[in-house]
């Protein structure tokens, strides 16, 4: 029997030095591929906005982290990590704002870490701001109980504490005898002063 022109192991070695060339050549196009990604420059930035430079403690704080897309080309998945996690496309020269609470639990400095990226792009952002603890006189707290800011007018504080008392009145629900207490006292010290 003839074999043939050509054996079976030289077209299986034909085949493979085949195979073996293309992974080479599509790994090649691949690392120019990624060195022409490293290249560019990164489109993303972010700023925190709306810290203000005095926060009292307890006070419900909110701050903005802005992300922008200063590049040319549209990034179709952008994740934040900053407590939460959020996930969103942005269009070139568009921007996305998140609004992030403060903690005011407790007086001192705070540190704000946000971690956005996109493919391989990565950026982190660190912002600190101080919390203090202030000091309100009892004006300010009867103000505060009722629902007002300082400088409210006797009818003012009338309308408050009428509102107040259809919303915790003893009859409406059980356990609202001391908050009931707590605004007439309020109330009392207000119109008397």
């Amino acid at each position: 029997m003839n074999p043939g022109p050509f054996p079976i192991s030289s077209v299986l070695f034909f085949y493979t030095f085949f195979a073996v060339l293309i992974i080479f050549l599509m790994y090649g196009l691949w690392e120019a591929y990624m060195e022409k990604l490293r290249a560019l420059p990164n489109p993303l930035s972010a700023t925190l906005v709306g810290i203000p430079e005095s926060i009292n403690l307890f006070d419900t704080v909110h701050a903005t982290l802005r992300v922008k897309n200063c590049g040319k080309i549209s990034l179709k998945k952008i994740r934040v990590m900053c407590g939460n996690s959020w996930t969103f496309p942005l269009k070139p020269e568009d921007y996305q704002d998140i609004l992030i609470k403060l903690d005011t639990s407790y007086a001192g400095k705070h540190q704000i870490t946000a971690h956005i990226n996109c493919r391989q792009w990565e950026l982190r952002i660190f912002c600190w701001y101080h919390v203090f603890q202030r000091i309100i006189s009892q004006k300010e707290k009867y103000l505060r109980i009722l629902g007002l800011r300082p400088g409210a007018t006797r009818k003012e504080i009338r309308r408050a504490r009428n509102k107040l008392a259809k919303m915790y009145h003893p009859d409406t629900g059980a356990g609202h005898e001391e908050k009931m207490k707590e605004i007439n006292e309020a109330y009392k010290q207000l119109m008397s002063s």
